[in-house]
């Protein structure tokens, strides 16, 4: 093995731990008003096939609704404060860019602010 491949091969192993430890920091972000959002939700009774499950993952949600495949998506929080949490979807493609506004009301609601269409909905904790 050359000298330069040598170099290359150990310039890039050492950069390793530190994007490992970039990953983490990122995952790290998440605060409390994220972490809340974390479970299942409905706008109507727990009961109906429509309740929703949210997945925070680092800073990211994954809103799965059964009934409404087309409003799954994959969102990015953009801000965060104590009780609100700001997102923009990243997939699907469809509604790439389109940015929400979750207001915690207490432990188990959520004001959803679709700030690209100004609607929202009101959502409860199924537990």
């Amino acid at each position: 093995m050359t000298g330069t491949r040598r170099l290359r091969r150990l310039g890039i192993l050492p950069l390793l731990p530190l994007a490992l430890l970039a990953c983490t920091a990122t995952r790290a972000v998440a605060g409390p008003a994220l972490d809340a959002l974390d479970g299942r939700w409905t706008p109507t009774d727990c009961n109906d096939p429509a309740t929703g499950t949210w997945s925070v993952f680092g800073n990211q949600v994954q809103f799965f609704w059964p009934t409404d495949r087309g409003n799954d998506a994959l969102e990015t929080v953009i801000a965060e404060s104590d009780n609100v949490v700001e997102t923009e979807v990243v997939s699907p493609d469809n509604l790439k860019g389109r940015r929400f506004r979750y207001r915690l009301r207490g432990r188990d609601e959520v004001l959803i602010e679709d700030l690209s269409r100004g609607k929202q909905v009101l959502v409860r904790r199924c537990r």
